[in-house]
């Protein structure tokens, strides 16, 4: 990103908004996970004219942005030399898939997979400081304040939320399923965090089964 990019939530959110107007899309399918379900929450704060309906998975909610213990996380990782710092172990496999990196948010992780998500930190000096930027930028009462306008969002939503999870807990699922008007809230059982690896096919199923049942 450019040096002046606005990184903060609602940047990023613009930024979203920005690349379907640019590619004129419209009743799009929004998918969030993790923070990015935060993020998808920020985008139809925003600007909800181009999204037909959202699908968050396990993800941050209200006031939990994100939820203990990763704000000592995102505390520490809010200069790009101390980022840099930190990821540095996860080069090692057993690192990566232990207790302190990737493990406890999903039961199936592939190393390459995980690699790849790592290796952009590591390598780049830019990419650390728009994610230093973007940490430092977190602010949870602001996701906080976006849930109270969430009621407006009146189109389809899905929460296909995770049972194992031990951070984005189902009350977190249960909360969004209240403050939605048109939300369907399903448990998957036994996947962790990143659902969409966990167990992607039961992710579409569901999604077909919200949004396309024709298709059946």
């Amino acid at each position: 990103m450019h040096e002046d990019a606005d990184l903060r939530p609602t940047g990023v959110a613009r930024l979203v908004l920005d690349f379907l107007a640019a590619l004129d899309l419209s009743d799009v399918t929004l998918v969030g996970n993790d923070t990015g379900g935060a993020l998808v929450q920020f985008v139809v704060d925003a600007d909800p004219t181009r999204v037909g309906r959202l699908v968050l998975t396990n993800c941050d909610a209200f006031d939990q942005f994100p939820p203990p213990p990763f704000g000592l996380l995102v505390a520490a990782g809010r200069r790009p030399g101390r980022l840099r710092l930190l990821m540095g172990p996860t080069r090692l496999r057993a690192v990566r898939h232990s207790a302190l990196g990737f493990g406890p948010l999903a039961t199936r992780l592939d190393p390459q997979l995980t690699r790849r998500w790592i290796e952009p930190v590591l390598r780049s000096r830019e990419v650390r400081r728009d994610a230093a930027r973007f940490m430092a930028s977190i602010r949870p009462a602001e996701l906080l304040d976006v849930s109270t306008r969430l009621p407006s969002f009146e189109r389809p939503v899905l929460l296909a939320w995770g049972t194992a999870d031990r951070f984005f807990k189902l009350e977190f699922g249960r909360r969004l399923a209240e403050v939605f008007p048109n939300a369907r809230l399903v448990e998957i059982e036994g996947s962790r965090t990143f659902v969409p690896l966990d167990a992607p096919e039961r992710l579409v199923d569901e999604m077909v089964d919200a949004f396309y049942p024709a298709l059946r």
